[in-house]
């Protein structure tokens, strides 16, 4: 019920109007959250993730024929038919199928001021997975046509290893029999360890080599005039 006035400083009794509108719940009314189950804050390379999804319709009449549509990230890979665990908690004659990156829940009414159902599935993080994943999903209904919709998104920490080496001389120039020493500067600046790593340094043929120092414990090895420290471990962030 809403009411209308209108008054002023010489008519202060003014006047007013009112209109009633029935409120009406013979409609469907459908609602979806989406979520991953105990949520880390982030994910790994190789993580299993657990999606939920609570739908419920609480509008006064039957939804019918309606659609769940899940939009997996490129980076989700399906777990095989980990769609069909929570297929009892819909109705009798409810499917869900899977196809290049969709998961479709179909083939079900839900009754009106429905319980909360919930259904489940399982992804893995792709082996090349970064940024973020991003899943989005919707629900419909012929006599709800819009219906409602969801997303969720989740750091990915990839396994990233992205080396980097500079080389320094202590002068910018040298006489015939000066011991030039010659500084490596090497950073990993990927997320993840570098392993089995391997330094080489090619030397020039004018100059004999003189000493190097280990790295990490590892010693160099000298051939054919190139330096070599193998089998190392970098870490992210070391310099």
């Amino acid at each position: 019920e809403n009411v209308a006035r209108v008054v002023a400083d010489n008519d202060p009794a003014g006047d007013e109007d009112e209109e009633t509108d029935e409120i009406r719940n013979d409609r469907a009314n459908l609602r979806i959250n989406k979520e991953i189950v105990n949520r880390p804050a982030t994910v790994n390379q190789g993580d299993t993730l657990t999606y939920r999804l609570t739908i419920q319709n609480n509008g006064g009449a039957e939804a019918e024929n309606v659609v769940i549509t899940d939009f997996l990230d490129s980076d989700a890979v399906y777990v095989d038919n980990s769609c069909n665990g929570s297929l009892t908690n819909l109705p009798a004659g409810a499917t869900c199928a899977h196809d290049n990156g969709v998961i479709t829940w179909s083939g079900f009414n839900l009754p009106a001021n429905d319980q909360t159902r919930t259904l489940t599935y399982q992804v893995t993080v792709a082996d090349n997975a970064s940024g973020r994943l991003d899943n989005d999903v919707t629900i419909v209904a012929d006599n709800d046509p819009t219906g409602d919709e969801d997303d969720e998104s989740i750091p990915v920490v990839s396994d990233d290893v992205t080396l980097q080496i500079d080389k320094e001389a202590d002068r910018l120039e040298a006489n015939p029999g000066d011991i030039v020493t010659y500084t490596l500067r090497y950073r990993n600046l990927g997320t993840a360890p570098a392993t089995n790593a391997t330094i080489r340094d090619i030397l020039d043929t004018n100059v004999d080599f003189v000493s190097c120092n280990q790295i990490n414990g590892t010693d160099c090895q000298v051939s054919n005039g190139i330096i070599t420290w193998s089998g190392l471990t970098i870490d992210p962030s070391t310099t």
